[in-house]
């Protein structure tokens, strides 16, 4: 008996904890921002902020399409969060960190508000969140299967929401203490591969293909992510000596 009061005290802990949350919120999500290729749904409270992102995506939609030889068939819808807890329910995953700030699936976009004040990048960094998730749906048009550190490094290359002095001092460390991973070695789920500093090394990559060989080329290799010698002229091995020789000379 006793346990099934504890039990039944805890649910109603949780839900009124989750009444609480919801109660502070003004209004619903609603659509706020209709534009070319975008539909911003937000609360009331960050009405501006959904205007905020609908233009700088409308800003690099040109840039990555075209880059990207890839155009979205429909507008992709934008919801942004007020907090955590509803971005989480969102998603699906209550367990996921606070540096997961925005995920793309579909044709839709789901992100915590910059104004979230738990939020653990900078507010301009979550800002540039939704053109790194709004990559991985072009990435996703292109090939659907793409290795994740391929898909994530093309999405930090566009999305721009990582300090890129910052990314070139951490690749560089990694490269002079010689911990730099294989890219075979590159970790599949995604706390693992962002424990990895995946993010920043895949971006190296992408980096040095694009200065390299071109976004055609780069495109080429989304879609063949293994044909090495088609898309580059050289084998894996012989690739890889040649993005670690443009980290030495570059970063």
């Amino acid at each position: 008996m006793k346990k099934h009061l504890l039990l039944l005290t805890l649910v109603l802990f949780f839900a009124v904890a989750g009444c609480s949350e919801q109660s502070n919120l003004s209004g619903t999500m609603e659509l706020r921002v209709e534009t070319e290729h975008f539909l911003l749904y937000s609360y009331p409270e960050d009405a501006q902020v959904a205007e905020l992102i609908a233009a700088t995506l409308e800003e690099e939609y040109p840039v990555i399409t075209s880059q990207l030889q890839t155009e979205l068939p429909e507008k992709v819808g934008v919801s942004v969060y007020p907090n955590m807890d509803l971005f989480r329910r969102a998603i699906n995953d209550t367990s996921t960190g606070d540096w997961v700030t925005g995920v793309a699936w579909g044709n839709k976009i789901e992100m915590i508000s910059p104004n979230n004040p738990g939020t653990a990048p900078a507010a301009d960094e979550v800002t540039r969140v939704a053109v790194h998730e709004f990559t991985h749906l072009v990435v996703a048009a292109i090939n659907p299967t793409a290795p994740k550190w391929l898909n994530e490094g093309v999405a930090v290359y566009y999305g721009k929401e990582r300090e890129e002095s910052k990314i070139r001092q951490l690749v560089m460390s990694k490269l002079e203490k010689g911990t730099l991973p294989a890219i075979r070695q590159f970790e599949t789920s995604s706390q693992a591969f962002f424990e990895q500093d995946g993010y920043s090394i895949a971006y190296s990559i992408i980096d040095f293909i694009v200065s390299r060989y071109g976004t055609g080329a780069l495109v080429g290799f989304i879609q063949h992510p293994t044909d090495y010698d088609r898309i580059f002229g050289v084998d894996e091995d012989s690739f890889v000596n040649a993005w670690k020789e443009y980290i030495e000379e570059t970063y």
